[in-house]
This record gives C-alpha cells, sequence and structure tokens, in this order.
C-alpha cells in the first residue's frame, strides 16, 4: 500500500511531477522518512565518532574564544573577568536566549523558563563545581559581589505573581538590574586585585 506524502515543492503546484512523493508503507530497515525524503540512522559507530569530532571541535572553538577574549581584555587594558561577565557570556547565552524567544513565540513558555532556569543552574552549580575542583577559583571580591547581588535581584524578579504569571513590566526592571551589573562590573574590573 502506497501513501503520497507533500514535499517542500508542493508548494508550487500540483501539476509539477515532484509535488508529491510515493513512499511504501514497508519502509527500509533503519530509515525513516522527513517531510517526504528519506533520512538514514547512523549506526553506533558513526554516531560515537561524531559525537567525539564535535567535542573536539568545541574543545578547539573554547580554546579560540577564551585566547580571544583574553587578547581583547590586554589590549583594552582591563581585567580579563570583566571581559568574561560582560563579553563572553553574552556570546554563550545567545543559544538560550534564541530558545526562549522562539519557545515564547510558539506559546511554550515551559521549555523557555525551564531552559533559561537549567542552564543557569548548570553554569553556576556543575560547571563551577567542575572547574573549582580542577583548581581553586580566585577572584577579587568586588567584581563577585557585584555578580552574586545583581544575580539574587534579577533571581527575585522572576518569581511568578499570586497567578502565576511573569508581568511584561517587570522586563524594564531586568533591564534596569543588567543595566546596573554592567557599569558595577566595569567599576570594580578597574580595582587592583590583591
Amino acid at each position: 500500500m502506497s501513501t503520497a506524502l507533500p514535499t517542500a515543492s508542493s508548494a508550487y503546484g500540483p501539476d509539477r511531477p515532484s509535488a508529491v512523493a510515493t513512499v511504501d508503507n514497508a519502509t527500509p530497515q533503519g530509515s525513516t522518512y522527513r517531510r517526504g525524503n528519506p533520512v538514514q540512522r547512523n549506526g553506533a559507530g558513526s554516531t560515537l565518532g561524531l559525537g567525539v569530532l564535535g567535542l573536539g571541535a568545541l574543545m578547539a572553538a573554547g580554546r579560540l574564544f577564551v585566547t580571544g577574549a583574553t587578547g581583547m581584555a590586554g589590549t583594552l587594558g582591563i581585567d580579563t573577568y570583566v571581559i568574561g561577565a560582560l563579553v563572553v557570556a553574552v556570546g554563550t547565552s545567545l543559544a538560550e536566549l534564541v530558545t526562549v524567544v522562539l519557545s515564547r513565540l510558539r506559546g511554550n513558555d515551559d521549555i523557555g523558563v525551564g531552559t533559561l532556569i537549567g542552564s543557569n543552574l548548570f553554569n553556576g552549580l556543575a560547571i563551577v563545581g567542575v572547574a573549582a575542583t580542577i583548581h581553586p577559583i580566585t577572584l577579587p571580591v568586588q567584581e563577585i559581589a557585584v555578580s552574586l547581588v545583581c544575580g539574587m535581584a534579577a533571581l527575585l524578579r522572576l518569581a511568578p505573581n499570586s497567578g502565576g504569571v511573569i508581568p511584561r513590566q517587570r522586563c524594564l526592571l531586568l533591564f534596569g538590574i543588567y543595566g546596573i551589573f554592567i557599569w558595577a562590573t566595569l567599576v570594580a574590573g578597574h580595582y587592583p586585585s590583591n
């Protein structure tokens, strides 16, 4: 028995010969159909190889990112913590921004908020824990105090109201807290490290 599946070309009209693809229900073992096109699943060895290759690329990109951030701090004459807290943090958070915006536009608030909170908890707890296990973390008190105070203030503003809603008006307050964080981090970054 055959089933007709529409393809991307069906948007061009039914008179085109490639407008509809016919697929047998008896699909080949290990393949699946996405939008009418057969997609082969990778075997375990291939998947593992791609995972190792991706991890290697991620480590190389991380090294380049850190080298670039350190060079930027040296060129601008400011503390590397400031570059990390302001520039690198924004760059690494763009994925969460895209996820939250797309989930909000699609009406999936739970996914967006879950991604945001889960990512920040993972960064703050697991990644700091791993980094401190490898080598103790040394930071000037005035720099980390700014992050902690602004982080706590922002976290308290993310609590939903009694109706379970985070009102739109809080966006200005959250942007204001982030502006204070940027200003205070830049000011604290100019103090000499002890």
